[in-house]
């Protein structure tokens, strides 16, 4: 697909979606969506827009050294577009090819004949959500970032962060947080969550309000597998350390949660926060034979798992959790250790 780009497409992909893109001597260059360019200046453009015989259409920004073709650069930044990218480019390679043969039983001619025939697809028109997060939201600033990083946010995660710069009064309680998508499972966003950059600034996050509905789902829940073990983490960060991990968004075990989670996931491990609230839910867990974390005595001072993997210098925290999984009345055994240590 690298090398089958028609320069067209590539080219109008480009100066519809790239921040200030402009045509610049033999190519294209406008702002880097993955750095942000310069937070200063906004007349900075250092994204490019690159052809090769041998790469095809690649970007390159030359300041973050971003470096990778089209096709994937518009996968990654660019979800929500990607399907309709990847048509277009598939429709207008099939008919350059026709329009150089004369086989007309070619396997090319028969599928450009199906497509010619199919009813045409209307243009998926963006839902608010998606038009605040690309319109109102830019990459995350230079040190947002970096903080992140030293968070160890999985990059797969870092990528998608965003950072709300709004005027409108409609979304005013979001400026000046970072925005934290949730994807269904097309790909698109249907949720967000937005968190506070300023330990001042109260509440810590603050949730998309949708009109119709006022439930709040669970992060990553298009993600998991559910016929594995499926670990509900009350943090959000935290659940990013976890693989098949899903967040509550800080939601306690009340009853009505308690029935809700125990019905979706047949198969979940609870892993509640290392702080007087949580262990009081964990305890209640624990006492109706759920499976449950219970952090060592050792990580006694940590509150949390991202607190852990700062610590420990690691990403992926999932053998941490499993072996200090337990349920029921071992499980209380060794909650009593951690409170007693």
């Amino acid at each position: 697909m690298k090398n089958n780009i028609p320069n067209e497409v590539a080219i109008g992909f480009f100066t519809e979606n790239i921040e200030g893109a402009v045509k610049s001597a033999s190519t294209h260059r406008g702002r880097c969506p993955a750095c942000g360019d310069s937070q200063q200046s906004s007349a900075k453009k250092r994204l490019y827009l690159l052809s090769n015989v041998e790469r095809g259409w690649t970007v390159y920004c030359h300041n973050c050294e971003l470096s990778m073709s089209l096709y994937n650069f518009v996968k990654e930044y660019y979800p929500t577009q990607y399907s309709s990218f990847r048509n277009r480019c598939l429709s207008k390679a099939f008919r350059k090819k026709k329009k150089g043969t004369t086989d007309n039983s070619s396997r090319e001619d028969k599928i450009l004949s199906k497509l010619k025939n199919k009813p045409k697809k209307q243009p998926v028109e963006r839902t608010e959500i998606e038009k605040f997060y690309q319109d109102d939201c830019v990459a995350l600033p230079d040190n947002l970032k970096q903080d992140m990083k030293e968070r160890r946010i999985p990059y797969s995660v870092l990528k998608t962060l965003r950072f709300c710069v709004t005027e409108k009064r409609r979304y005013k309680k979001y400026k000046n947080r970072i925005v934290i998508p949730f994807f269904d499972k097309d790909k698109r966003i249907y949720y967000f969550q937005a968190r506070a950059i300023d330990k001042k600034n109260s509440p810590k996050y603050i949730n998309w309000e949708r009109e119709t509905d006022e439930s709040k789902p669970e992060y990553n829940e298009f993600g998991v597998d559910m016929s594995e073990l499926v670990y509900i983490v009350e943090g959000l960060f935290d659940s990013t350390f976890i693989d098949n991990a899903v967040s509550t968004l800080g939601v306690k075990m009340s009853h009505s949660k308690f029935l809700y989670f125990t019905d979706k996931y047949k198969k979940g491990v609870y892993c509640m926060d290392n702080d007087p609230d949580g262990i009081f839910w964990t305890t209640k867990l624990l006492k109706k034979n759920m499976t449950c974390l219970i952090f060592p005595p050792e990580y006694k001072e940590f509150k949390d798992l991202n607190d852990i993997a700062i610590h420990e210098g690691v990403d992926n925290l999932t053998d941490f959790v499993k072996n200090n999984s337990h349920k029921g009345i071992k499980g209380l055994l060794h909650l009593q250790k951690l409170i007693r240590s």
